[in-house]
């Protein structure tokens, strides 16, 4: 039981879960090492999202089962349902990152010390009592990446609908295999060591900072990658500029150059 405050007035938050269930895949699945890229590789890490879905008057007597159903043919490992005490709007804005609150939405693997221990995609759909419901997604970056998730979801939506795949998955990574031997055709600031970059850091006026951010390369690459491919198609990107020119413009300044 969970106390936080929406409009004003002090809730409690209570979440049932039930017992996890191991998905069975509904068809055989091809057994065997699945090559990752180097990008994919610098991305293992654990990411949990939660999506929300609010009643359109069937209720939510059956998402459970339906999506259940669908995680068969998605090939998710892990499936949980639990039950709130309270309607969806109650939960308040739902943008704002905060994982003591939220993150009853999403099941986590009891005793997993590391991520090796977790499955790679873990869902739990969460029923409200307005009939809405929420599926939170704990899952490993190492397979996709914030476009893809989104259009893993969408497929995921589309199978429970009994609907043709809109975006086919394409599954062949080795199309981002490394060139052996590498050739390095650019340089790459986001190799360079750069010890402080932030005001909070007191850094010189005159010394640089770089700011990493996440550029989608589908369209840039060469050849372009296939449309639905599952896995990372991102690279970061840097922005490096004088400290003292971060900190005296305003951040719209910034947020132009990048």
């Amino acid at each position: 039981m969970e106390n936080y405050y929406s409009s004003g007035q002090l809730l409690q938050l209570g979440i049932k879960q039930g017992e996890p269930i191991l998905i069975s895949f509904a068809e055989e699945t091809k057994r065997g090492l699945y090559f990752l890229t180097n990008r994919d590789i610098v991305l293992i890490s654990v990411v949990r999202t939660i999506n929300c879905f609010k009643s359109n008057g069937k209720g939510n007597e059956q998402a459970g089962e339906v999506i259940k159903n669908a995680l068969a043919k998605e090939k998710v490992q892990f499936f949980v349902v639990a039950e709130a005490n309270c309607a969806l709007s109650e939960l308040g804005d739902m943008t704002k990152p905060d994982p003591e609150r939220l993150g009853k939405l999403v099941y986590d693997i009891p005793g997993a010390n590391s991520i090796l221990e977790m499955p790679l995609v873990v869902a739990q759909v969460t029923k409200f009592r307005c009939g809405g419901f929420t599926l939170g997604l704990c899952m490993n970056h190492c397979m996709f990446d914030g476009i893809v998730a989104m259009e893993f979801v969408n497929s995921w939506a589309e199978t429970a609908r009994g609907l043709p795949l809109s975006i086919p998955l394409f599954l062949g990574r080795t199309i981002r295999k490394s060139r052996n031997p590498p050739k390095v055709e650019y340089p790459h600031q986001e190799l360079a060591e750069i010890e402080d970059r932030t005001k909070a850091l007191s850094m010189l006026p005159d010394r640089q900072t770089k700011l990493p951010f996440a550029v989608d390369m589908r369209a840039k690459f060469d050849p372009p990658l296939p449309k639905g491919y599952f896995g990372n198609g991102i690279m970061l990107a840097h922005l490096i500029r004088r400290a003292g020119e971060i900190v005296e413009k305003p951040l719209s300044f910034t947020v132009g150059l990048i």
